[in-house]
């Protein structure tokens, strides 16, 4: 018989501790069923499931992640929404010609990312209330952003 063990690891990807048992992945999908509840949570889906992918980005190609990465960049100069909307059209546009109409974001390497001490998980996220969501939704991205500048600025 397996010995069933209280120790968590952190998560490989953004290196959060989960409450109990539950992963990044478990909380991402809880916080994406309030956001399809109530059109208040639903205010910053984009930017929730954006700074979600962008910590949890082994998968995805460098393309996709570093226009996550402007994304978030944006948003935290405060040119959100409408630097996003305009760079995802013309991702969508480069894709469709660069890979024949087949949006590739997907990493077909295994080559991991650097990893970088993210200073806020999706664990920040507060959605006790519409507001303290927004709020705390907003202020994790805004981390994200600063993390990656950081980061980029390290040697």
């Amino acid at each position: 018989m397996k010995e069933i063990t209280t120790e968590f690891l952190p998560c490989p990807e953004c290196g959060a501790f989960a409450e109990g048992i539950e992963t990044c992945h478990d909380r991402f999908h809880e916080l994406l069923i309030f956001d399809y509840q109530d059109q208040g949570y639903f205010a910053v889906h984009h930017l929730l499931v954006l700074t979600f992918m962008t910590q949890h980005a082994d998968a995805l190609t460098d393309e996709a992640f570093h226009s996550s990465r402007a994304a978030l960049s944006a948003f935290a100069a405060g040119k959100w929404p409408d630097t996003h909307v305009q760079q995802q059209a013309q991702t969508r546009l480069e894709n469709r010609a660069q890979f024949d109409g087949t949006a590739q974001f997907v990493r077909k390497s295994s080559q991991l990312r650097q990893r970088i001490a993210w200073t806020r998980t999706v664990f920040d996220v507060d959605f006790s209330g519409v507001s303290a969501y927004v709020q705390t939704v907003e202020a994790w991205a805004s981390a994200v952003a600063h993390d990656l500048e950081s980061a980029t600025a390290s040697p």
